[in-house]
């Protein structure tokens, strides 16, 4: 499950408990296939299909996407369809995402892909995939940053278990306390569990964890954070290796657990 279905399950939940009146709009900045073979042909409508632990499967219908649209800047009608979504009134939030699997560059035959051919160098594309859209969108982004409208929910790192007894914490610091908190003067076991994003948690648990209004912690976003994002964004996946080595050689020693 993706961030943006998973989006559209949280949506759900709140139209099923009364907490919402309104669907969502999804909307797709470069895969627009997703919109004009999946959405539109089935009236944005979905399944959501769960592997539980014990090997069986649960389904729900998705039915929280009012409308799927194409942010594609050539298509007038839907340009217009995007400008009267966000002077209305009745808009409550935007959000952007930007995926971790990387697009291709390159089409069957070896040619550079359209957007990618159009903004930037063939010696110049060996890094990002989404590198052209966010620099063509920078402007709009430092501005809605300078201006305190962009917001990070804030995911937990550990899911700490005893028992049916379940927290979760926030830093490496805070991990040790809740676990000593948790083992109190019997030591018992505590089982730790390491998130590595997003992806990895369920519906309920990115609910409950990051984005349920009474209990999430919500950071500001400065352009001191895009800053030095965008530095680690170059140094980890940019085109030079030698920053990349430098790094990791830098930091290697305070990897303590390695999955391999």
């Amino acid at each position: 499950m993706d961030i943006a279905e998973v989006i559209a399950a949280l949506q759900q939940r709140l139209l099923d408990a009364g907490e919402a009146d309104r669907g969502i709009i999804a909307a797709d900045t470069f895969d627009y296939e997703i919109i004009s073979k999946i959405y539109d042909p089935f009236d944005c409508l979905t399944m959501n299909v769960t592997l539980n632990p014990d090997a069986t499967t649960s389904r729900e219908i998705i039915a929280s996407v009012a409308e799927g649209l194409r942010a594609d800047a050539k298509d007038a009608g839907q340009m217009a369809r995007f400008a009267e979504i966000f002077v209305n009134p009745s808009l409550q939030m935007v959000s952007f995402t930007i995926t971790e699997k990387g697009y291709a560059l390159r089409n069957m035959a070896g040619e550079l892909i359209g957007l990618i051919n159009a903004g930037v160098s063939a010696e110049n594309v060996e890094g990002l995939g989404f590198a052209i859209p966010i620099k063509a969108a920078q402007p709009i982004i430092d501005e809605l940053i300078e201006q305190g409208y962009v917001y990070s929910a804030v995911p937990p790192l550990y899911k700490l278990k005893r028992g049916k007894t379940e927290r979760v914490a926030y830093s490496d610091e805070e991990r040790d306390i809740v676990s000593a908190e948790m083992r109190g003067e019997s030591n018992a076991r505590i089982e730790i569990q390491r998130y590595k994003g997003l992806g990895e948690m369920n519906k309920d648990e990115l609910w409950e964890t990051t984005m349920d209004p009474e209990r999430r912690t919500l950071r500001r976003i400065t352009l001191e954070d895009a800053r030095r994002a965008d530095e680690i964004f170059s140094i980890l996946m940019g085109e030079q290796v030698e920053p990349r080595k430098e790094w990791i050689e830098r930091n290697a020693k305070y990897a303590i657990n390695i999955d391999i």
